[in-house]
């Protein structure tokens, strides 16, 4: 389910940031990989009718590929998201496109 999914990707996160904030950055980039499969699983999952949640999803997707390091699956994400027919609100294209 995607609330389930998207609600551990932030956990995973939040526990990111924190190994980040110590300085342990292979474990904060691995829970940060973690986050971010989980967080496009929720894309995926999330119907064409509820455009603001698929566009907050693909901000956070994008966000926490990048911030795994994994640069390559973030493009890949970014692409996929600006180029896909369901379309996303404005600011949150806008966020990707700056991403």
């Amino acid at each position: 389910m995607a609330g389930n999914d998207h609600q551990l990707a932030q956990d995973l996160s939040a526990s990111a940031a924190a190994h980040l904030a110590k300085g342990e950055r292979k474990k904060a980039h691995e829970l940060f990989s973690k986050a971010a499969d989980l967080e496009e699983k929720a894309f995926e999952a999330v119907p064409a009718t509820r455009v603001r949640t698929r566009g907050i999803l693909a901000v956070s997707a994008a966000s926490l590929l990048y911030k795994a390091r994994r640069l390559t699956d973030a493009r890949r994400f970014l692409f996929k998201a600006l180029a896909s027919d369901e379309p996303l609100l404005p600011p949150q294209e806008s966020q990707l496109r700056e991403l």
